[in-house]
């Protein structure tokens, strides 16, 4: 029996959710706010954990 795409996502998420919860905790970390939009911290945040990532 093969898996189709979505039982491979799902099973993929579950393998790796520790991870992505780290992840998202990085990026929560880094303020955008101040001025109002300036989302450039977080997208260069987010760039960096990426490359980290091999991606």
């Amino acid at each position: 029996m093969t898996m189709t795409t979505y039982s491979q996502l799902d099973a993929w998420i579950d393998a790796h959710f520790d991870e992505q919860v780290r992840f998202l905790q990085e990026l929560i970390r880094v303020p955008t706010d101040t001025p109002p939009d300036n989302n450039a911290p977080r997208a260069e945040r987010t760039a960096k954990l990426l490359q980290a990532m091999g991606i």
